[in-house]
This record gives structure tokens, C-alpha cells and sequence, in this order.
């Protein structure tokens, strides 16, 4: 890196700015620079654009385009005369999706997404960010870089789904949802990487593993083992939260998005950037069926090579539930992972323990469902297959049902959200990192305020309220 002199450094950071590196200037400066479609510059009253911190504008531009700020006023940011238009365009055709359903998305009109979309034409600054954000792009470097860091995969991979013509086809809502899912999971990943956090799985010793072999139940079951084994969890202890385990413990996103209810949930995978998505709609509004869900994917995440993961992977609730013991014809991806998620959950030796001192099979079941918080369905099928007894006849009327500890837990976002406007997707451990890399100056309150698609006014209102509630 060039060493950069003191005057130089002081010219672009201002004179309160402390350190002797273009990082150390910035994290202690107090300036504020502003982007529109075409340029950089200085923030001032008048400005209109999108406000950046000087660590940011530092992160994404370099000194270089800076000094040049500082010297002459404002400095270009568009690279091609056909940019930012061609990267919105291609990247709405590769989805498959129409300028109104993007608008609709965005929150915008249709005519402003044309606009966007015509080479030469300018758009403020806000709807070209609104329309990046919907297509999974990085809104923050669009025009600046072809492409604007957007995942080509993801996009084939959405665009082959919605063309399907089976049950497992996409509705361009389905389609608009997970390319959010997809922002989301990218950009929590960079700011957790920005606040020192980790971002990736722990190197503890999770290696792909391609054993699909018959009965590939049995591999799922050494596979949840291995995983309790690696993350010094009791062989027989409940896993009280399996969120805070998936999010806290292996850094692995967890979104909570609405898809068709035939969708219980999914994997994404862009590059070292990985993260789960979870259906609110259908039967993972019962708390131990979502369990049953996270759990599944985490399988696929944890255990499958990259050439069975694929960069979108969509489950179904048919697909996510414990009947693998009877699907010799299924896919063994499925089998091992089912497998895998519900003796995750409830490990087969524990339940033969509770099973063999319980003379009542309803009591016996039951134990199981309230001991490991999994569901009446993927209960008697698992219960069936570890301990060799008939469980079909049981009615799942007289088993209970899943209490208040249990859905607290688990829950995918507060109860209480300072900010109406944030979807669904970005409350939580999305929001709370947002906030924290506001108060440390990585972003700005214009950043912060577009990632929780509220002002910036009603962001700084609520950042002390959105930090405590975690």
C-alpha cells in the first residue's frame, strides 16, 4: 500500500481526522461524502444524494478517487457510458421478470424502472438503489462496477425455476422474495465481516461429505452425531434454540421471507456467503416444524459438496419431514438430510431411552416432541424407525402441542420493531448489525436507513432502540 503523507491524508479525511493510514484517517473522520448515479462528492446542505461515511466511501472507491474529490470538487463514478442501465437490464432479464414486477418489488413505478433501464437517462440516486436491492445486486457500487457484484448463478438458477413446469415452479413473487433473501444473506455477511465477526462456518472440522450410499439414513444419522460432536453438544442434551445455533454459533444467516405455502425453505450459497431461508408461510408457523425446517437446511449447508448444494436449493414441505426409513426411491440427497435434521434435533439413542421407560406409546411420543421440540408428524415416523414400533395409529389429536418457551426461542424476529416500514426480512440479527456498524461509523445513517428501508431521521431515531432490544 502507498504511503500516503500527512497533508494528503488531512485533505481528504479533514483536520480533526487522527491516524497514519488512509484506514485510520477514515475511522476517525468525521466527514461525509455524497453519490448520485454519475459522481462523487463532498457532502453539503444542498446535496441530494446518497450520504456515504468516509470509511465507506473509502472501502468502495479507494484514496485515489478521494483525493481526487478533494482537489477538484467531485470526481465521475460511471466506468461505461452503458452503465448502470445494462447491469439492471440483464440482470432483470436473467431473472425472468417484467419492469412491473420489479417496480412493485422496489416500491417504484414501472416508468421509473424503464428510465433506469435506458442508456444515458438519469434516475435519482434512491430508485436506482431500490431497483439494485430487488435484484440481489450491490446498490452501493452499481455504475461504478459492471455487474455491480451480482451473483450470474443465482440468476440462472431463479430463472430456471420459475420456467419449471412441475410443483416446484416459482411465482415471480417466489422469484422477487429470494433474490431479497439473497441481498440480505450477502449483505449481513459483509457487515459482519466489517465488525470483526466472523462470516463463515468455524473451522472445526465440517467437511463436504459425499456418502449417499443405501441406506442413506444411516449416514445422516453419523452425520447429526459429528455435528454434535464438533459443537461439544451432549449426545442426548435438547437443543433449546436451534436459530441462535445456526446464526450465533455458525454465523449462518437465517432469513425468514414469505414464499408460495408449498415452500418450506432453502439454502443460498454466493461464493464464502452462505445462509438459510425459512418460509413464514405454511406449516412453519408451527414453531417445532420450523425447527424441523432450519434444521434440514443446515444439513444441506453443513454436509453436502458444493456440486449437490448448488447455489439455490428450494425444499418443499413434502420433501422436509422424517419418512426417509421409507424412501428407497427418493433422492438420497433428501434421505440423509431428513435423516440428519430430525436425529439433529432428537438423538435415536435418546429417544430409545424415553421410549423404553414409557409403557404408553401417546406418553412416549409426547416426551419426545416436548423434550427435542419437534413436531407430532416427524416424531411418530422418527420414533418408528429408531425403536422398530408402529406409531401410524397414534392420532396426533392427543399430542401435544408445541408451549411458549419453545416459540420464544425460536423466533425469527422481535415481537416489537421500532421501525414499521423494515420487512421482515431485515429485522433481527440483520438489523442489529446495521446499528452496530452505524455507531461505529462503517456506514452511514443514509446506508443504514436504505438497508432497513426507512429515513434516515427514522433510523437515527431508533438505533438505541434497535441495539437494546437485542
Amino acid at each position: 500500500m502507498m504511503t500516503r503523507t500527512p497533508k494528503e491524508l488531512e485533505r481528504v479525511f479533514g483536520k480533526s481526522s487522527k491516524g497514519a493510514t488512509e484506514e485510520e484517517r477514515a475511522a476517525t473522520s468525521e466527514k461525509l461524502f455524497v453519490r448520485s448515479q454519475v459522481q462523487i462528492a463532498e457532502d453539503s446542505e444542498s446535496a441530494k444524494g446518497h450520504r456515504l461515511s468516509a470509511q465507506e466511501a473509502l472501502r468502495l472507491f479507494g484514496f485515489d478517487l478521494l483525493a481526487r474529490v478533494a482537489e477538484e470538487g467531485s470526481a465521475p463514478l460511471v466506468t461505461k457510458p452503458s452503465e448502470p442501465a445494462a447491469t439492471l437490464m440483464a440482470r432483470r432479464v436473467a431473472f425472468g421478470l417484467t419492469p412491473a414486477q420489479v417496480a412493485r418489488k422496489a416500491g417504484i413505478s414501472e416508468m421509473q424502472v424503464q428510465r433506469a433501464e435506458l442508456t444515458g437517462s438519469l434516475s435519482p440516486i434512491r430508485d436506482l438503489e431500490r431497483i439494485a436491492q430487488a435484484l440481489a445486486l450491490n446498490e452501493l457500487t452499481l455504475g461504478y462496477e459492471s455487474g455491480a457484484r451480482g451473483n450470474e448463478a443465482l440468476g440462472v438458477r431463479l430463472r430456471e425455476f420459475a420456467e419449471l413446469k412441475d410443483t416446484r415452479r416459482f411465482s415471480p413473487s417466489d422469484v422477487m422474495a429470494l433474490a431479497e433473501a439473497a441481498w440480505v444473506i450477502r449483505t449481513q455477511s459483509d457487515l459482519s465481516r466489517l465488525l470483526g465477526k466472523r462470516a463463515s462456518l468455524p473451522d472445526i472440522g465440517f467437511k463436504p461429505d459425499n456418502n449417499y450410499a443405501f441406506p442413506a439414513y444411516e449416514r445422516g444419522y453419523k452425520l447429526a452425531e459429528a455435528t454434535r460432536m464438533l459443537l461439544n453438544i451432549g449426545l442426548n442434551e435438547p437443543i433449546l434454540s436451534i436459530k441462535s445455533l445456526v446464526e450465533e454459533t455458525l454465523s449462518i444467516p437465517v432469513i425468514q421471507q414469505a414464499l408460495a405455502p408449498k415452500f418450506a425453505g432453502a439454502t443460498m450459497a454466493d461464493r464464502s456467503d452462505r445462509g438459510i431461508v425459512v418460509n413464514e408461510a405454511g406449516q412453519n408457523s408451527n414453531v417445532w416444524v420450523r425447527r424441523m425446517t432450519m434444521a434440514h437446511e443446515l444439513g444441506h449447508l453443513l454436509w453436502d459438496p458444493d456440486t449437490r448444494l448448488d447455489t439455490l436449493k428450494v425444499d418443499k414441505y413434502d420433501d422436509v419431514e422424517a419418512r426417509y426409513f421409507k424412501a428407497s426411491t427418493r433422492d438420497p440427497v433428501e434421505i440423509r438430510t431428513n435423516a440428519f435434521a430430525i436425529s439433529f434435533l432428537a438423538p435415536p439413542g435418546a429417544v430409545r431411552s424415553i421410549v423404553a421407560g414409557r409403557r404408553d406409546l401417546v406418553d412416549a411420543l409426547g416426551e419426545v416432541m416436548t423434550t427435542f421440540g419437534v413436531g407430532a408428524t416427524a416424531a411418530k415416523f422418527h420414533v418408528g424407525n429408531v425403536c422398530n414400533v408402529d406409531t401410524s395409529r397414534v392420532s396426533v389429536a392427543y399430542l401435544p402441542k408445541a408451549e411458549d418457551d419453545w416459540i420464544g426461542r425460536e423466533n425469527l424476529t422481535v415481537d416489537w420493531f421500532p421501525l414499521k416500514s423494515t420487512p421482515i426480512s431485515r429485522r433481527g440479527r440483520f438489523a442489529l448489525l446495521v446499528a452496530r456498524s452505524f455507531q461505529n461509523r462503517l456506514i452511514s445513517a443514509d446506508t443504514a436507513a436504505m438497508h432497513l428501508h426507512c429515513t434516515a431521521n427514522e433510523f437515527l431515531a431508533s438505533v438505541d432502540a434497535i441495539v437494546s432490544a437485542f
